[in-house]
């Protein structure tokens, strides 16, 4: 019951503001082609074949959106993504302890009068990286609990990670930040080799 509450009010908030976050009336939903990576206060927005990580205690999870789309309207919304874990604290992908998922995101329209309105079809809102699970959407966006360090790459392939990279930049949840929405090519300013 708690779940099915959790996922009501989601789907109300998405509906309230149009599918994305909204700053200054402005929706920050990156359309489906493009290259922006979008950091908010407890989310981040990341764009398709690119590679989200999440740190917490001694895990580091590697999140990578594979295709997303719409259904029979605009507000039916897919996603498929890969995750891979490892909770060794190495944060070696390579290794042979990594847990490698893939999963999928349903957004439906919803039908009612006023609120709550209601999902048509079955909705999911899970992103499951081991042991691991945050609230994900089709619109490709990644919500973070309070405990959890994320940080978006340029990385399209688990062979490139390196979890100590020092042109990484984590972030942690920060509720005065206001929205960040950088090109993905620019997320490391020093624009060298770009493993």
């Amino acid at each position: 019951m708690k779940k099915l509450l959790i996922i009501i009010g989601l789907i109300a908030w998405i509906e309230m503001t149009g599918g994305g976050v909204q700053v200054s009336g402005q929706s920050t939903v990156i359309p489906q082609g493009s290259e922006d990576v979008v950091i908010g206060d407890d989310f981040v927005q990341i764009p398709l074949g690119r590679i989200l990580l999440i740190h917490k205690g001694s895990g580091y999870c590697a999140v990578k959106f594979t295709a997303a789309w719409t259904g029979k309207t605009e507000e039916d919304r897919y996603a498929t993504y890969e995750s891979y874990y490892q909770g060794d604290g190495t944060g070696d992908f390579l290794n042979k302890n990594v847990q490698f998922k893939k999963g999928d995101l349903i957004l439906r329209r919803t039908v009612g009068l006023g609120h709550p309105r209601f999902p048509v079809g079955c909705t999911k809102t899970r992103v499951r990286c081991g042991p691991t699970e945050l609230v994900g959407y089709a619109l490709r966006y990644v919500y973070f609990p309070a405990e959890t360090d994320y940080a978006p790459t340029e990385w399209t392939d688990i062979s490139q990670v390196n979890v100590f990279d020092p042109r990484l930049k984590w972030y942690k949840n920060d509720y005065r930040r206001k929205v960040i929405r950088i090109p993905v090519d620019q997320l490391w300013e020093n624009g060298e080799d770009k493993k």
